[in-house]
């Protein structure tokens, strides 16, 4: 049996509750009845001329109305008034007619609503006081001969008659008084009972750690239980009546729980579903809902109870658990697209192999449009290795300035720098052609605690670079650097040891001739091998009588142009390292200080 409270404001009614309804229905009724025997009273009491009589019964009449729709006044009050009433309308009756009226009537009545709406104490009262009123008239009839005006009307009064009706009523209010004691009894005992199991049931509800929402058949609000109220924010008065999706179901599941909820009372059976229930104070909340049909009873509305269990947190737990073995799925993959990446760029000894892969494999770590190479040298900032730049040619190989504000920040802090929008940063000089650029990147290439230059990542996104790729970035610019670092001095190595190989050649080719000019050729090729050169010239000069007495080209080298006369060797860098016996150095393409303005103007016109 299923015991469900509907309204947590209306508990079951007690049988002091039960007395209060019934002494308000007895009341009306009776003053229905009042009404009638009212005018029956003033009809007769007028023809005759009782006039005193007529002011009893208006003044009854007129208590009666009071105590029937004046509730404030006192239960107490009011049922002893009603009681008083009863039995003053006995003996009036019994004024008037004698044992043959309505007056044993009035005397059960009294007693059994005193047993109703009193106690057996108050019962038992009622009916010795009927007995001693029946007595009383009983003597006033038999012993003193007593008439009653209505009495033709009626039998005839006698001593045995007024006998009988004392043991009939004395019987009959014996019998009402013990049944009505002791079903009220039972009454009592049930409804405490009752109420015992729905407070047991409602400290249950209250008290377990799940959301209880008891509707009707029609799907709306009846009761919530307290953890219903804590966790969704809501009052029973708030929500009470209103159906439970509109209450308990986000806006976008509404429309298949209604379907769903609606179907229930035909197909009896239990829904079980996961909700996004929307909270008082506009948070959301996962609940796990489990809802089903209570069994009908004889006679009983039908009502549907949803359990709920708030999931959230465990849905959270589980969103982040996700989220986790996610990132740490991402970070092995990253570690491993690292490693592969580091160990490309390292394996290669070649500086320019190194350059390239440094590009080919940034790619594979973080994705770019564009990106560029930069290597501080004397000159400054050169463009070493590029991918995707529009202007390729013109950057790779230039020169750029090392006072750029971007590099020395990242010089400076030895920290990978973002941009948002390189188009709205002052700071971003857009070297070759790079308008395009939105999201930029730059990081330091460091080797031996030395920024050496620096990478740089463009693309076409807004925002495309933030602080969770900078470590990334970072990480394999250091490898980048080391391996860098590490092709710069196999390089030099290899180059030192083929100059050492070309000196040894050269020596060995002077020491075996005493010919001046094989001796010459074979310094001049050997020369040219050592250091790489194109064309190596060794000459031979008169300083005093201003002239070139002889030159020699390596083997593999162009002959020298005819406008090469010893005045232009002499204004050029060559002039420039005789009188200051020092090597010069010049890079192409470049004016040089170093030599006369002709020689400068000479040599933009040869170019």
């Amino acid at each position: 049996m299923h015991v469900v409270q509907t309204k947590s404001s209306n508990p079951p009614l007690g049988v002091p509750e039960w007395r209060i309804q019934l002494l308000n229905k007895i009341l009306v009724v009776t003053f229905a009845l009042g009404t009638v025997m009212a005018v029956l009273a003033t009809t007769t009491t007028i023809q005759d001329g009782r006039f005193g009589l007529l002011a009893l019964v208006l003044i009854v009449y007129a208590l009666l109305g009071a105590v029937t729709f004046i509730r404030r006044w006192r239960y107490s009050f009011r049922a002893g008034i009603l009681l008083i009433l009863f039995f003053s309308a006995g003996l009036i009756s019994f004024e008037l007619g004698g044992v043959a009226g309505v007056g044993p009537y009035f005397l059960l009545g009294f007693i059994t609503l005193a047993a109703l709406l009193l106690d057996n104490r108050a019962a038992i009262f009622a009916l010795l006081l009927s007995i001693a009123t029946l007595a009383f008239f009983g003597w006033l009839s038999g012993v003193q001969g007593q008439r009653f005006p209505l009495e033709p009307y009626y039998s005839a009064n006698n001593l045995f008659s007024w006998v009988r009706l004392m043991l009939a009523v004395t019987l009959f209010s014996v019998a009402v008084t013990v049944s009505i004691g002791y079903l009220l009894q039972r009454l009592e005992t049930e409804l405490n009972s009752s109420r015992a199991d729905t407070d047991f049931l409602s400290s249950v509800l209250d008290t377990a750690n799940v959301l209880v929402v008891v509707l009707d058949s029609q799907g709306r609000i009846v009761r919530l239980n307290q953890t219903c109220q804590q966790v969704c924010g809501y009052s029973l008065a708030e929500v009470e009546n209103l159906f439970f999706w509109d209450i308990f179901v986000s806006d976008s599941e509404k429309d298949s729980v209604a379907a769903s909820f609606r179907r229930m009372p035909a197909n009896d059976h239990t829904l079980q579903t996961e909700l996004s229930t929307p909270t008082q104070a506009g948070q959301l909340r996962i609940i796990s809902w489990s809802s089903s049909m209570l069994p009908a009873e004889v006679g009983s509305h039908r009502y549907l109870v949803a359990v709920g269990v708030d999931i959230t947190e465990q849905k959270n737990l589980l969103q982040e658990r996700e989220r986790l073995l996610a990132a740490e799925r991402e970070q092995r993959e990253r570690a491993e697209t690292l490693y592969q990446a580091t160990t490309a760029v390292t394996s290669a000894l070649e500086v320019q192999e190194v350059l390239d892969n440094i590009l080919i494999q940034l790619r594979r770590v973080l994705p770019f449009d564009s990106a560029c190479v930069f290597l501080e040298q004397a000159e400054g900032l050169r463009a070493v290795a590029a991918q995707g730049l529009p202007d390729f040619g013109n950057v790779v190989g230039t020169f750029f300035d090392a006072s750029d504000a971007l590099f020395q920040h990242l010089k400076k802090t030895k920290q990978p720098f973002t941009i948002t929008d390189a188009q709205k940063d002052p700071r971003f000089l857009k070297w070759g052609d790079t308008g395009y650029v939105r999201g930029w990147m730059g990081v330091p290439l460091i080797a031996r605690q030395k920024v050496i230059g620096h990478l740089t990542l463009d693309s076409r996104t807004v925002g495309a670079y933030d602080n969770t790729n900078t470590a990334l970035a970072q990480a394999f610019a250091n490898q980048a650097a080391g391996a860098l670092v590490n092709a710069q001095l196999f390089d030099q190595m290899q180059t030192t040891l083929t100059k050492t190989h070309a000196l040894y050649k050269t020596m060995r080719s002077l020491i075996s001739t005493h010919d001046l000019p094989e001796m010459l050729q074979s310094a001049a090729d050997s020369a040219a091998e050592a250091v790489s050169a194109n064309r190596l010239y060794i000459d031979l000069i008169d300083v005093e009588h201003r002239q070139i007495e002889k030159t020699v080209t390596n083997r593999t080298g162009a002959p020298r142009h005819q406008s090469d006369s010893f005045d232009v060797l002499w204004n050029g860098l060559v002039g420039w390292a005789i009188r200051e016996r020092k090597p010069a150095i010049s890079p192409k393409n470049i004016p040089d200080p170093r030599e006369s303005e002709a020689m400068q103007q000479l040599r933009k016109q040869l170019n």
